[in-house]
């Protein structure tokens, strides 16, 4: 129960971090102190005027973290006691993952001088942290403890669809989308580009014509009408929701606890939606004062949250009654663009642009990430096509699309090919021909390269572990078009940090493997001689953690920092080799070392953008 009672807290919390963080930039005091993580070199500055708004935003985000690290501390010892004890586990470390990440923004925030494409980023990543608590609240709640087992009648199952939830979601990703335009306008100075007071807030006042306009002229005021449509769209969007529910519950019984509560959750949505569409008229018409602009703020993370929990509520629904999630047309397609990996790519690029010297403007960002990703999601989906076979034979695979036949091979074959052209145009058009280039570079190495070679050789890992570098690098050559030292540092250092990821990946899932065919180290070497891999190549990503430093791009205390993680991962890597013996700790080993490198990876990157 403490661990339930830890997650409502934190939040709790989360909820008034966001207030207060929206508070220091609607007061101007993002600056008020200029070094980071101390302020002017003190943990307890003089607390005043800004500095006291800035500063105790820091230290509650210091108590967030602090929760973030009970949590696992918590979960970590109940882990091996069931599969959803372990799965909460997980989500605890993956949010106490955000929370470094997030604080290593907030600093680029400071260092950088408020960069927008930061700024924002800041913000949209804090929306997914907040997410991510209320899951694991959910889960906690619904799966570990068991509290409330709510499932369909039989005779309902019936009117029950997929799609129920789908749309659910999609109206939370408009909401998050929303939330993260908003800040870029605010951040970027779009906010005031229609004018202010009660006469610009629903026209806008575009400076260049000297008229109000629907869709003005100049791109700052494009900008803050596409947030003010996106607000009209958004509480249509809530209107049909909420009258999609109370129709769908007027068919359905639950068992467990009335349906009200869903019909409850789908009007507090509508009225947070149409309140926050208010609230957002009210802080034009009243110059962006602190009080409006900041509630806007906390109004749109409430219709995020709930949207979310509403859509967390008919999974588990639908879970508990059908003992897994129905799927139809759309979700298949989505899975076949393999989103978390396609996320974790979309990382690795920010990260590219964001080390890379240059200016780096807001749209040119967002364009070059669109196209990577529909480049991504093509090739996960020519993949599935590749491995249909494959993927038949493992557990963790054959209920895909391909293999149970619920999508056809030409469907896929044309949705692939369809979205990776689209997306290499994209990256040609609007970027430029060098990040263009690089990505089908990795598109050729993981489809033409690596997806065959893998059930032939073991060599196939070296072969995967190019198109996992260049991501970076297209973040990088976004910016600047060209390639230097430093973006071969980082091509480097995540080629060689995914050997012994994925190595440590195909000890606990030798079994898996085996049995599609699919040859690995392991197979080949044994237990001791791969355990023995993964120290070298830790030992070798030490070394080439610290070659920043020889060619002048980072500092002392960057030398300093990165050796004490590295050492810190290269002792553990050791303990393989101890472990050999006994089959079960040997596989606690390598998940253990799977999910550091997970944390090594941003750790040392951020490194590098901080520690000049």
């Amino acid at each position: 129960m403490h661990i339930k009672r830890l997650s409502a807290i934190q939040i709790f919390l989360t909820f008034l971090l966001l207030l207060l963080g929206g508070l220091v930039h609607n007061t101007e005091s993002s600056l008020a102190c200029p070094d980071w993580p101390l302020c002017y070199g003190q943990v307890f500055p003089k607390m005043e005027g800004g500095i006291l708004i800035e500063h105790s935003h820091r230290l509650l985000a210091s108590l967030v973290g602090f929760f973030s690290i009970l949590i696992v501390f918590f979960t970590n010892k109940l882990k091996s006691t069931s599969e959803n004890h372990s799965h909460a586990n997980i989500m605890a470390w993956a949010s106490l993952g955000m929370v470094i990440l997030q604080g290593m923004l907030g600093g680029i925030t400071v260092i950088y001088k408020l960069p927008t494409v930061v700024s924002t980023s800041h913000l949209a990543l804090s929306m997914v942290f907040f997410c991510a608590i209320i899951y694991f609240y959910h889960f906690w709640t619904w799966q570990v403890l068991k509290t409330e087992k709510i499932e369909l009648t039989e005779e309902s199952k019936t009117g029950w669809t997929a799609s129920f939830k789908q749309l659910w979601f999609a109206g939370g990703i408009l909401i998050y989308l929303q939330i993260a335009l908003g800040a870029f306008m605010r951040h970027s100075g779009a906010g005031v580009a229609c004018g202010l007071g009660m006469k610009n807030s629903l026209k806008c006042f575009d400076s260049e014509a000297w008229k109000h306009f629907l869709w003005p002229i100049s791109l700052p005021a494009q900008v803050h009408m596409t947030h003010r449509w996106m607000a009209a769209l958004l509480v249509i969007v809530s209107v049909a929701l909420m009258i999609k529910s109370f129709k769908l519950l007027s068919k359905v019984e639950l068992k467990g606890q009335s349906k009200k509560f869903l019909g409850l959750w789908s009007g507090l949505f509508f009225m947070a939606v149409f309140f926050q569409a208010l609230l957002g008229i009210f802080s034009v018409g009243k110059n962006l004062a602190v009080t409006p602009t900041t509630l806007h703020l906390g109004g749109g993370a409430l219709c995020l949250a709930i949207s979310w929990k509403m859509f967390l509520n008919l999974w588990t629904i639908e879970r508990n009654s059908f003992h897994g999630d129905l799927i139809n047309t759309l979700s298949d397609y989505i899975s076949l663009l393999k989103i978390r990996l396609a996320g974790l790519v979309m990382t690795t690029v920010l990260i590219g642009m964001l080390l890379a010297p240059g200016e780096l403007t807001f749209f040119l960002s967002l364009k070059s990430m669109f196209f990577v990703f529909l480049v991504v999601g093509g090739a996960c989906s020519l993949n599935c096509f590749m491995e249909k076979d494959v993927d038949a034979l493992m557990d963790r695979t054959k209920d895909r699309p391909l293999p149970t036949g619920r999508l056809t091979s030409r469907s896929v074959l044309i949705f692939g090919w369809t979205i990776s052209l689209v997306g290499f145009a994209g990256l040609f058009i609007f970027v430029n021909w060098l990040t263009a280039a690089l990505a089908l570079l990795a598109w050729f190495f993981y489809l033409a390269l690596y997806t065959p070679i893998k059930t032939k050789s073991d060599s196939a890992l070296f072969f995967g572990a190019v198109p996992g570098a260049i991501p970076p690098l297209l973040g990088w050559t976004t910016v600047t078009g060209q390639m230097d030292a430093l973006a071969w540092i980082l091509f480097g250092f995540l080629f060689l940090w995914q050997l012994p990821h994925f190595l440590a990946i195909s000890i606990y899932y030798l079994q898996d493997y085996s049995a599609a065919n699919i040859k690995i180290v392991p197979q080949r070497k044994g237990s001791r001689r791969t355990s023995i891999d993964i120290f070298v190549y830790t030992l070798g990503l030490l070394a080439l953690s610290l070659t920043p430093r020889y060619y002048g791009y980072t500092g002392t205390t960057y030398v300093v920092v990165v050796f004490i993680l590295g050492a810190a991962f290269l002792v553990h890597s050791s303990l393989g080799v101890f472990k050999v013996g006994n089959e079960v700790a040997f596989k606690t080993w390598a998940r253990q070392y799977f999910w550091g490198s997970v944390f090594y990876l941003p750790l040392v990157l951020g490194a590098i953008l901080f520690l000049k």
